[in-house]
């Protein structure tokens, strides 16, 4: 029903807008405030877009659950059992093209509308992981680049009009930051200066190992 509304609601707005392009007819004019209309139309959209949004966040709390209890503190044997289960990032990107809902959202007339703001609450939610519940080694940090490298791989595809990699661009960093092999590699990579100070040494406190 969400979808159908939207989708109709959506070319009601196109059908207004070209009813003004054309309103050329004096008996019109003056009856129907057009401008006023495409406005009212447009705020419903975006209220109603923000409650749909909303309501599709839930169908991700289940990936970040599995985030928020991963184990990035790992040895060359945990890495190798690891490659033998589900990860978070695989549970998110697979709930990404779930056919039930989240699949035909994405690929109805909401696409532009909502992709935005679904990729910014997941790069959102990953960083809340990193800075208040994960800690790393060097192998957890390699792996966790790797995890967030197939997420933006994974919507890159799905949105290809969303700026994907600009969203992810804080994200990105700080899994490239975490991955330095020693303490001065840490300090010294380029990404580092994209840092506040107190940001940078809550980083440095993520790895067990330095």
């Amino acid at each position: 029903f969400c979808i159908l509304f939207f989708n109709n609601l959506l070319e009601l707005i196109v059908f207004v807008k070209h009813l003004k392009r054309n309103d050329k007819s004096p008996e019109f004019h003056g009856q129907v405030d057009l401008e006023e209309l495409s406005n009212k139309l447009q705020e419903k959209l975006f209220n109603e877009r923000d409650l749909c949004i909303k309501g599709l966040f839930s169908y991700f709390d289940a990936s970040f659950d599995c985030l928020a209890s991963t184990n990035y503190i790992l040895s060359e044997e945990d890495i190798k059992m690891k490659s033998t289960r589900k990860s978070w990032s695989a549970l998110l990107i697979g709930t990404l093209h779930e056919p039930h809902l989240i699949e035909r959202v994405f690929s109805s007339g909401l696409n532009e509308l909502i992709s935005d703001s679904i990729i910014t609450h997941i790069a959102r939610r990953v960083e809340e992981n990193v800075f208040n519940r994960l800690k790393f080694n060097l192998l957890g940090a390699i792996l966790f680049e790797g995890e967030i490298r197939k997420i933006t791989i994974a919507l890159s595809k799905m949105f290809p009009n969303s700026k994907v990699r600009e969203i992810f661009s804080r994200v990105l960093s700080i899994a490239t930051v975490l991955n330095a092999e020693t303490f001065e590699g840490f300090i010294n990579d380029e990404n580092s200066i994209l840092f506040p100070h107190f940001e940078l040494e809550k980083l440095v406190g993520l790895r067990t190992d330095l």
